[in-house]
């Protein structure tokens, strides 16, 4: 499996991976390319603090397999210890590359489109794709 590795907000070049490996080993094989890469910005005794998943930041579990969480391709940020800030200085969660989870607005409850199976258009899959209405089957296409 291919993954895109970023650290500090610098894109490591893509790491291959086995599927059954665990999510701690991208974090220790992009440590140590990172180490090669940029060996004076990086403390000798450097650890992974944690591995989240670029887009969403969610933190991935270090004892996941890869497989599990991950798919072909997908970005993940790796944060070191030395990048986490004192609680007395700043805040206690350390930086990460994420991506905005785009707004979701919860349509009225009264706001239905109905789907008979033969008429959705284009507009329509777009409308309910950003959320504005919720969606009923009409009774015909319940039946079929």
């Amino acid at each position: 499996m291919k993954l895109s590795v970023v650290i500090r907000g610098e894109v490591l070049p893509t790491l291959t991976f086995e599927d059954k490996e665990p999510i701690r080993q991208v974090g220790e094989k992009a440590l140590k390319t990172y180490k090669q890469k940029s060996s004076s910005l990086v403390e000798k005794d450097e650890k992974v603090y944690e591995i989240r998943k670029t887009r969403s930041g969610a933190i991935l579990d270090p004892f996941d397999y890869i497989k599990q969480v991950l798919n072909d391709d997908d970005f993940v940020s790796v944060v070191l210890a030395s990048d986490q800030l004192s609680p007395a200085t700043g805040p206690a969660e350390g930086p990460y590359a994420g991506v905005e989870a785009p707004e979701f607005v919860i349509p009225a409850r009264d706001q239905y489109m109905f789907l008979d199976g033969n008429n959705l258009t284009t507009d329509d899959l777009i409308r309910l794709g950003k959320g504005k209405f919720r969606i009923k089957l009409c009774t015909a296409s319940q039946l079929e």
